[in-house]
């Protein structure tokens, strides 16, 4: 059984838009596959706008084989490191 809080979290850990750890706020949204690319602070993808309800992943630069797409998921390390334990 899923609590209010479990789904609050695991919204807050997978989303991209505005969640505070009170409630969730409009523009909030939940992409699973997105949510499994890492972070970096020079990330070579970018997510973009596919329609209302989908979002593209896009290179920013070129990719060699074999290295890792890393997404920026913030650009405050002090959010990076509260929200999602990275540092």
């Amino acid at each position: 059984v899923l609590s209010a809080e479990r789904v609050r979290n695991i919204i807050s850990i997978n989303s991209f838009g505005s969640v505070n750890e009170s409630k969730l706020q409009k523009g909030t949204s939940l992409f699973a596959a997105i949510s499994m690319f890492n972070h970096s602070f020079s990330p070579n993808c970018a997510i973009l706008p596919y329609s209302c309800s989908s979002r593209a992943i896009v290179t920013r630069r070129a990719v060699k084989k074999g290295d890792e797409m890393c997404i920026s998921y913030h650009n405050d390390p002090d959010v990076v490191k509260r929200k999602w334990g990275i540092e």
